[in-house]
Formats: structure tokens, C-alpha cells, sequence
């Protein structure tokens, strides 16, 4: 919108401190898009990690394909660590479980498993570009009412991707099966 906008800047350095602007831009937001019923990745409780790092990272500038403009994003792991998180489930109730993860250039090969069991097959995340997966098809499964673990394992890397072993997960859909 057409104005005047004031840019308020708080010193958080030791005395006098001084800050630098060389420049700045403003950018209109993207329309963030959110797939019905999903489980957003990035709001999920990380249980356990063998290492790495895990931050809430924003896709908007990859197009409206991730649902909520982000994903979680786990990074600075290797081959054999794995990732934890809780997956609340409200219904004892046999479940599609179906998952979006992110593509890209130094994403790993992972496979998934739900409460240690191996579910589905290893997943290939390299792409040269940031793409999301499509939400793929992971199992037909009793759940239990309660907190359930997946995990996520970094399995290698496609011999064409750099090696960093990333992941990006955006979302999880637990369907009722009628």
C-alpha cells in the first residue's frame, strides 16, 4: 500500500553501538497455502536427533507447492543419523499415512519409520532444484491414541547431489480409512 512507513531500529549492543543499513527492500508476501488436515513438520516436537541441526525454514520464494510456505529443516547430519519426531495421534483408528518432503541439490536419501518399523521405501530427495515431492504414499497402519514416534533416517546420497546429507520435510496427512 501506497504511504509513508517508519523503520524502528532497538540498540541491543554495549554502549553506542551503531548499525549500517546499506539497503533494504520491501517484498509483498506470497499467499501462503496450507493442505487441509496437514500435520506442519515445522510445528512438530523433535523427540531425538544423533546430530544436526533442526530450524523452521521459509519456502516461500520456491513457489506456492509447500503447504504453509516452510518446512522443517534438518541439516549438518551424516549417514545413519536420524531424526525423531512426535506424531500426535487423537483416535485409535487404522490411518492413510501419507507424507511431502522437499527436494533439492544436498538433500540425502532417507528412509522412514514409524515407532522403529520401517515404513515405506528409502526416498531420494535430490533434485537440482527446490521442488516438493507431492505427498507420497507411506502406509495403511493401526494407530493407537496417543504419541508415536517417526523417524527419519539419512540412508546416503545420490551419487549427482552434493554431499550434505539435508532433509526437508513439510507435512504429514493421517486419513481416517472408512
Amino acid at each position: 500500500k501506497k504511504g509513508i512507513y517508519k523503520l524502528k531500529f532497538k540498540n541491543v549492543g554495549p554502549g553506542n553501538s551503531k548499525v549500517a543499513i546499506d539497503f533494504f527492500w520491501l517484498q509483498k508476501q506470497k499467499d501462503v497455502v496450507k493442505v487441509t488436515n496437514a500435520i506442519e513438520a515445522e510445528d512438530m516436537r523433535v523427540i531425538a536427533k544423533s546430530a544436526g541441526l533442526t530450524q523452521k525454514q521459509d519456502l516461500s520464494a520456491y513457489g506456492n507447492n509447500f503447504s504453509n510456505n516452510a518446512h522443517l529443516w534438518w541439516t549438518d547430519a551424516n549417514i545413519g543419523d536420524s531424526l525423531t519426531l512426535a506424531l500426535d495421534v487423537e483416535n485409535t483408528c487404522l490411518y492413510n499415512l501419507k507424507m511431502q518432503l522437499v527436494k533439492s541439490y544436498d538433500y540425502g536419501i532417507v528412509q522412514i519409520y514409524l515407532d522403529n518399523k520401517k515404513i515405506g521405501n528409502e526416498l531420494d530427495l535430490f533434485s537440482d532444484n527446490v521442488v516438493a515431492t507431492g505427498a507420497i504414499n507411506l502406509a495403511t497402519i493401526n494407530l493407537t491414541k496417543g504419541t508415536h514416534e517417526l523417524k527419519i533416517e539419512i540412508m546416503g546420497s545420490n551419487e549427482k547431489a552434493k554431499k550434505a546429507y539435508m532433509c526437508g520435510i513439510d507435512y504429514l496427512l493421517l486419513t481416517p480409512v472408512k
